[in-house]
């Protein structure tokens, strides 16, 4: 979802409708999933970001269909809301996989976090295995495209990077913390 919503509008919309959104999602999940309260300071804080980004988000679409100007490309307002809703889903999604990491991350204690890690890329790889053969009809040959080349494997390495600094976020600080730093 988040790569379709990328087509559909400019990188700072998605940047900031990504970030501002997982903020107010895993706050209401960690609430429902993980029972935990928050103070009305911080409900006004995630307020007062919900309705600046929904500020943002109509003021670009608004620029972007202004008369033409430079390189500025019109919108369609039916692509953008559909690169909204993408975009908002796709983050949903992942704001909930945030709080259910915090809940495999904190039951089990003596289990380390290399070893989570390791379930956590399994899945990942059964996942991928999955919507590649079932969802797409693609031979497994198709997980392996494009890995001679030199920069994939700086993007794969970046994203295990990043995703182990992020599930020690998670395993320390909690899911709300990972929306609010990463």
């Amino acid at each position: 979802l988040s790569f379709w919503s990328m087509q559909r509008m400019d990188v700072g919309t998605f940047s900031l409708l990504g970030k501002s959104v997982s903020i107010a999602i895993t706050m209401v999940l960690s609430s429902l999933v993980l029972e935990r309260s928050h103070t009305r300071l911080q409900h006004i804080l995630v307020a007062v970001i919900t309705v600046g980004t929904m500020v943002f988000c109509e003021e670009e679409h608004r620029a972007r269909n202004a008369p033409l100007r430079g390189n500025l490309k019109p919108l369609q307002t039916t692509a953008w809301m559909v690169g909204i809703l993408q975009r908002i889903g796709a983050v949903t999604f992942y704001s909930l996989g945030a709080v259910l990491q915090e809940i495999f991350f904190t039951r089990e204690k003596e289990t380390h976090f290399m070893m989570q890690q390791c379930w956590m890329g399994v899945g990942a790889v059964i996942t991928s295995f999955a919507m590649i053969m079932c969802f797409y009809g693609d031979p497994m040959s198709f997980l392996t495209i494009g890995f001679d080349d030199w920069t994939v494997w700086v993007l794969v390495t970046s994203y295990v990077v990043t995703g182990m600094a992020t599930g020690l976020v998670v395993k320390r600080l909690g899911a709300l913390a990972k929306a609010l730093c990463v």
